[in-house]
This record gives C-alpha cells, structure tokens and sequence, in this order.
C-alpha cells in the first residue's frame, strides 16, 4: 500500500501549479520516506529498532497527510482526486473517516 500511496501523490503532485515546486517536493520526500522506512523496518530483527522504523515511516505519513490537506485547503489539486488517490491509498485523513 505505501508504493500505491507513493504513486498517488506523484499524481497530485503532478497537478501543483508553477510555482509549487517546494510543496511538490515536500509532499515527494515525506512519501519516500514511507516506503523507505517500511522497507528498512522489515530487514530489521531487532523488535526495537523494526519499532523504530516502522514509527519513522507512519510520522512521514502523518507528514503527507498534513502536505495533501493544505494542498486542498489551498485548492492546488483536484479535490476529487486528493480524496479518491489519497484516500483509497491507504492514507488516513479527515478525507476518510478513522
């Protein structure tokens, strides 16, 4: 689900207008860094230092979330398709319910 969130946002970021490139940019590192903590978790076997990744990988979803949000609060991005990319790529928000 994290590499169909990466490629939801590289959607939305796609949509940003000239002039956005930081908030594309941040909404691109916030969500690399999801699959790339879930990924470094999951070669872990120490059960605190997987904790520790898998902690790091969902702030940086928290991250997104909060970048996909302002993103709509701004209408810098189709409302649709924040709603029906974000929302049904497995990042929680106030576009799904908890």
């Amino acid at each position: 689900r994290a590499l169909e969130a990466l490629d939801a946002c590289d959607l939305i970021a796609e949509q940003l207008p000239r002039g956005r490139a930081h908030l594309r940019d941040q909404i691109d590192r916030a969500a690399t860094s999801v699959v790339a903590n879930i990924a470094e978790g999951a070669r872990e076997f120490s059960p605190k230092e997987k904790a520790r990744f898998y902690r790091m990988a969902w702030r940086s979803a928290i991250e997104v979330v909060s970048w996909l949000e302002i993103t709509d609060r701004r209408a810098e991005a189709s409302r649709p398709d924040i709603v029906s990319r974000a929302g049904g790529s497995g990042f929680q928000s106030r576009f799904q319910g908890p």
